[in-house]
């Protein structure tokens, strides 16, 4: 995937729920860091392992994370 997903997917969770629920997807999903460039691509395994974890700390499924980030 390419950054701007994973870029998009931290503006979309910092301004629904905030910072602090940002920081603790990240540290939940072990994704090292949260400063993403929009053109370069990126494992597929990160998205997955941000979405994973957006769905533990938000306490919602996964098919609901996927539809708040449209």
């Amino acid at each position: 995937m390419y950054g701007m997903i994973h870029s998009t997917l931290k503006d979309m969770i910092n301004e629904r729920f905030g910072e602090e629920e940002w920081s603790a997807i990240l540290t939940k999903s072990g994704v090292p860091e949260d400063s993403f460039l929009t053109m370069r691509s990126y494992d597929d395994a990160i998205t997955y392992r941000l979405v994973g974890s957006a769905s533990e700390v938000l306490q919602a499924p996964v098919e609901t994370c996927l539809e708040m980030f449209g």
